[in-house]
């Protein structure tokens, strides 16, 4: 997976167009839409299509595009 494509993840499950929000607004504290049952399902997609498996904590951890990114090796 790149970049793009879990920004293409994020962006589908936010249902937010890509020209609307920066990399740098992809972030849970930045955007009302990105709530806690969206951020578990944007989890289960990335656990799908990686086939990872995050636990609790790294699940808390991950609010924003870049800190995702680097919980699974981008």
């Amino acid at each position: 997976m790149t970049k793009e494509e879990l920004r293409k993840i994020i962006l589908s499950e936010l249902r937010l167009e890509s020209s609307t929000v920066s990399d740098g607004e992809l972030r849970q504290d930045k955007l009302a839409v990105w709530d806690s049952l969206t951020h578990l399902q944007m989890i289960v997609k990335l656990e799908n299509k990686t086939s990872l498996k995050f636990s609790a904590k790294q699940i808390a951890k991950m609010t924003s595009l870049e800190t995702i990114a680097e919980e699974i090796g981008l």
